[in-house]
């Protein structure tokens, strides 16, 4: 009701600002690459700028599109959910079919990524696989929440990621870098502990390295990132070409259109656009376009936070980690924090596939924030986590003979054997153990004893036989706890069982029954235990 008030009040709403940023970085694109490819050898800067105004209208477009919604909050997402096992096995086929010899999926600047359409238009698989592989993990993690208490439990979500990395991987690495530390945020932010996540991040760098190993011109881009100047007119001429740009910029720059350096690095228009601003508009220039993708980033991250969806929440999260670690592995790339990925700057860059996906997904998002303000309910329903069930306890082994006994409890009894004792002269009880405690007098004869893990297993009298066996019953010496203590040094609970201890008893009134039925004090118990443990 509050989120309603607000907006029937007129407030701006997350989507509302985040429209603003996006369409000004599509501009501030056009205009970059209308400029920097003045520069470039495969085309006039006009075709550039055609076809990159072109590409941002298509994204636009797309973006209206999937952020549409609806009153009952049915809009872009409800439709990329629906179709997002279709959209991963598409871009899954299409980095695959990158890699083979057609001649619709030429080597480019030494790199397999693009196929090649009519109309000398290009398309890049391995876009359509981020925002594919994100609504992919955030429907998994979203219906199984509990998946993240474990490794086995988060086993199929991890070969999902990783068939995917590795696939994409092969032939390009720096979208695997980018995609790897994607996977890691929707983890990240699905509850997945932090030593996972560390050992997760361990294995992704020495996958990371072992690809690298793999290509020659990896190793190459990893050895120039550590020494550019070493090599500078050979495979250190672009980046620092892109350093000597920065810095002749200054704070204003030299005025748009008049760099010199875009002249000399090579297809400034794509990855290396933001030196040819910087050099053009200065460090004035670059701070707004750095505080855009600020915003947009901290927009993406309010819808995230505000959704009170799991999965809504999950994918505004990991569509703007897509921006994120997009633009910030180009941007350490041109600074020289990073080695050369090939990775394009989000909505500037030249590149029509990578601008029209990533307006899909600021769509996405806008469509989120519009489903949050509705109320709209949930498209991944949690499932209750899987039943765990107990390991068998080992059930102790019964102690050996020549095993010494455990100390007796108050109330226990055990039971050697239930045949009649042999009849033996019993001692007269003395005054002091004759005598029932008021305790037990209170409670009479038929109070319930205190039975443990041992218990009276012996036979119970028929009642036929009562009569027969009263003459020749052995006489009661006394009761105590309940129990009847026999001259024949048996004891009898009050259902009529008989039997004779195993150990000695510690009875309520501090006395100790033996064995052999006889009543005497604590310290003779210990004593006579004492004796027959030495023998």
């Amino acid at each position: 009701m509050h989120q309603m008030a607000a907006i029937r009040s007129g407030a701006v709403r997350p989507r509302h600002q985040l429209t603003v940023a996006t369409v000004s970085l599509v501009v501030i694109g056009c205009l970059a690459v209308l400029s920097a490819a003045d520069g470039s050898s495969t085309g006039s800067a006009f075709s550039y700028f055609l076809k990159t105004a072109l590409f941002g209208i298509v994204g636009i477009g797309l973006m209206v599109f999937l952020g549409r919604g609806g009153r009952s909050g049915n809009g872009g997402l409800v439709l990329a959910h629906r179709f997002t096992s279709i959209l991963l096995g598409l871009g899954v086929a299409g980095v695959i079919f990158v890699m083979l010899p057609t001649p619709i999926t030429p080597t480019i600047n030494g790199a397999k990524q693009w196929i090649v359409i009519p109309g000398g238009f290009t398309l890049q698989p391995s876009e359509l696989l981020k925002p594919a592989l994100v609504l992919h993990l955030a429907a998994a993690l979203a219906r199984d929440p509990w998946r993240v208490r474990s490794w086995t439990e988060l086993r199929p979500v991890l070969l999902t990621a990783g068939g995917v990395l590795g696939v994409i991987g092969m032939q390009d690495l720096g979208s695997a870098l980018v995609t790897g530390a994607i996977v890691i945020t929707i983890l990240f932010i699905a509850g997945v502990p932090m030593r996972m996540l560390g050992l997760m991040m361990l294995g992704a760098a020495l996958g990371a390295g072992a690809l690298t190993l793999m290509a020659p011109e990896r190793v190459e881009r990893f050895t120039v990132f550590l020494a550019p100047f070493a090599d500078r007119f050979d495979a250190g001429f672009q980046i620092t070409n892109g350093l000597m740009a920065i810095g002749s910029g200054g704070v204003f720059g030299h005025g748009i259109g008049e760099s010199l350096q875009k002249h000399i690095i090579p297809e400034p228009q794509t990855d290396f656009i933001l030196p040819v601003i910087m050099e053009e508009v200065g460090l004035l220039g670059a701070t707004i376009v750095m505080a855009l993708y600020l915003w947009t980033i901290t927009l993406g991250l309010r819808i995230a936070r505000e959704s009170g969806q799991p999965y809504d929440r999950l994918v505004a999260a990991g569509l703007t980690s897509i921006l994120l670690w997009q633009a910030g592995l180009n941007i350490w790339a041109v600074l020289g924090i990073a080695p050369l990925t090939g990775v394009p700057l989000p909505l500037i860059s030249a590149g029509g596939s990578s601008e029209v996906l990533i307006l899909g997904v600021v769509g996405l998002l806008i469509d989120i924030d519009r489903r949050t303000s509705m109320g709209a309910g949930a498209l991944v329903v949690p499932t209750e986590p899987p039943r765990v069930v107990p390991k068998p306890v080992a059930v102790p082994v019964a102690d050996s003979p020549r095993t010494a006994p455990p100390e007796p409890q108050p109330g226990e009894l055990r039971v050697v054997d239930q045949r009649p004792a042999p009849s033996e002269p019993i001692a007269a009880p003395s005054d002091a153990s004759a005598q029932t405690s008021p305790h037990d007098a209170a409670r009479g004869s038929n109070a319930p004893a205190t039975r443990r893990r041992g218990s009276v297993s012996g036979r119970r009298r028929s009642p036929g036989r009562a009569s027969a066996a009263a003459d020749t019953a052995p006489r009661v010496i006394e009761r105590v706890g309940g129990m009847e203590i026999l001259a024949d040094g048996t004891v009898r609970l009050p259902g009529g069982r008989v039997g004779r201890p195993k150990s000695p008893i510690a009875l309520p009134d501090g006395r100790v029954l033996m064995p052999d039925g006889k009543l005497v004090s604590r310290e003779q118990a210990a004593l006579l235990v004492a004796r027959a443990a030495k023998s």
